[in-house]
């Protein structure tokens, strides 16, 4: 389905929403592009700043923040309006134009020729990527979306998973991690269903709500180095 400028319609497929296919991009030494302005583009920048991008900013009105990145070489500022060009050997970018509906065409237009990977903020059937709800704890990312139907139900879904998954959780993943290489590291290799039982043991739980970290480890490694229970050739975790 096209849209009445011609492109192509990424958020509508005979009626029925996209079916987009969900990835993390490793944006580490990689060009991005943002256009816009205003305080939601300052928070763009620091996501794909915490990515590793090499970005480029490009406002005609930069808020303070913006002014004090560029100040130190952490972004490069472009205090002008978008130009025919700028998204030339770009790997993303994301523009907040929705209120100048021929600028976000424009930029669109490039992106598509250029091949670059494009989200216009609001603005779907523009978007060669969507951005989905976040929910952070340490290296655990949750991305929720609704493919383009509704960023409120998606944010309601995140906001119930902050209740479930407290900040604590992050602390959890990175004790995990250190679990897993201790195991390994003892000639024990757990199944998968070992893994799973052990984490979603009562006992863990518990341990895990009151952040008795010492006596999680503990309960963890003793689970899960019973050889007679978890044999080694059982490959897994």
């Amino acid at each position: 389905m096209a849209h009445s400028d011609g492109l192509p319609t990424p958020g509508q497929d005979g009626g029925r929403p996209t079916p987009y296919y969900p990835v993390f991009l490793d944006l580490r030494g990689r060009r991005c592009v943002l256009i816009g302005t205003g305080e939601e583009i300052e928070r763009k920048a620091q996501g794909l700043m915490e990515a590793g991008a090499v970005l480029t900013v490009i406002t005609p009105h930069p808020t303070p923040g913006l002014q004090a990145l560029a100040g130190v070489g952490r972004i490069a500022l472009l205090q002008r309006p978008y130009q025919e060009g700028d998204l030339r050997g770009a790997f993303l970018a994301i523009s907040a134009t929705t209120t100048d509906y021929a600028l976000s065409h424009r930029i669109a237009e490039e992106a598509r020729r250029e091949g670059v990977l494009l989200n216009v903020v609001d603005t779907p059937h523009l978007c060669t990527w969507i951005a989905p709800a976040l929910l952070r704890r340490g290296a655990l990312t949750v991305a929720i979306s609704t493919q383009g139907l509704s960023p409120a139900v998606a944010r309601f879904v995140r906001e119930r998973l902050e209740r479930l998954l407290p900040p604590e959780w992050g602390v959890f993943l990175d004790m995990v991690a250190r679990l897993r290489r201790e195991v390994r590291r003892r000639g024990v290799h757990p199944s998968p269903q070992a893994w799973q039982d052990a984490l979603g043991s009562e006992e863990t739980q518990r341990l895990l709500a009151s952040h008795d970290w010492e006596g999680l480890w503990e309960s963890l490694l003793c689970r899960l180095t019973q050889k007679e229970m978890y044999p080694a050739q059982q490959k897994g975790g």
